[in-house]
């Protein structure tokens, strides 16, 4: 068996997470499938994007009307960006 010597655990780190990620995407994928099956689901996933738009909307309405709300929200968005 092969001994690999790390330097840069960093590198590994990022090796397994990519790996781990890229399980988790093809197992979600087929979950989703059969999910996007179950009528009740279905509706669920609706309901919960509908919402989400809800809240887009009232946040970008709520930003044109308040300057502080409007800084607010780009601080936020400053900080997942970075």
């Amino acid at each position: 068996m092969p001994k690999y010597i790390i330097k840069d655990e960093k590198q590994l780190n990022e090796f397994m997470g990519s790996f781990f990620n890229w399980i988790g995407k093809r197992k979600g994928k087929e979950l989703a499938k059969q999910l996007k099956k179950d009528p009740k689901m279905a509706k669920f996933v609706q309901d919960g994007d509908d919402l989400a738009k809800k809240i887009a909307k009232h946040m970008r309405d709520k930003a044109k009307k308040d300057p502080a709300y409007k800084s607010s929200m780009k601080a936020v968005q400053d900080f997942i960006d970075n």
